[in-house]
């Protein structure tokens, strides 16, 4: 429990520096993965439930707060992707590698037409065409690594059920 609560943590302390601060900050129209979607992408397939949703909001709002801009495209985008991926996503065949990486691919593209949707409305900004390209680029970027998050999500929790599994068998 307590490696999959770090290594979460430390995925977000590298979306938040890589995607909102370092990349974005110093070249807008840079091309970076997602790896806040990526967390969210685990949470829409092992936690489906209001506290996923709310994880997927509150990683959503982290990524607002970080880009410190406007408080909310992020977060809806989140909440959206994560309704789309657990909705979406079989739970046996959402973990394998190729699936994964296209079902990240399509939750992004749901994500970032959420953001560009709200900021559009919300603020009033309109996006060149040029900005298509870089929404492809990254969702592409974001499926091609989200198999490699979930590998270092997953045997943490792989090995915590089958602990649980070996308790309960000593019953």
């Amino acid at each position: 429990m307590m490696r999959s609560v770090l290594t979460f943590s430390a995925l977000l302390l590298l979306g938040l520096l890589v995607q909102a601060t370092l990349v974005h900050s110093l070249f807008p129209s840079a091309v970076a993965p997602d790896f806040l979607l990526m967390l969210v992408f685990f949470l829409g397939i092992h936690h489906k439930s209001p506290m996923g949703a709310f994880g997927a909001f509150l990683l959503g709002v982290t990524a607002d707060f970080a880009s410190a801009r406007f408080i909310g495209p992020n977060a809806a985008g989140a909440v959206i992707a994560f309704a789309f991926v657990a909705t979406s996503s079989g739970h046996m065949f959402a973990e394998r590698g190729v699936i994964s990486g296209i079902l990240a691919f399509f939750a992004s593209i749901v994500k970032s037409i959420v953001f560009l949707v709200m900021m559009r409305f919300y603020a009033g900004i309109s996006f060149p065409i040029e900005e298509t390209t870089t929404v492809l680029l990254e969702a592409l970027f974001t499926g091609i690594l989200t198999p490699i998050a979930l590998g270092l999500l997953q045997p943490t929790r792989s090995s915590s059920f089958m602990r649980r599994l070996e308790n309960e068998g000593h019953r």
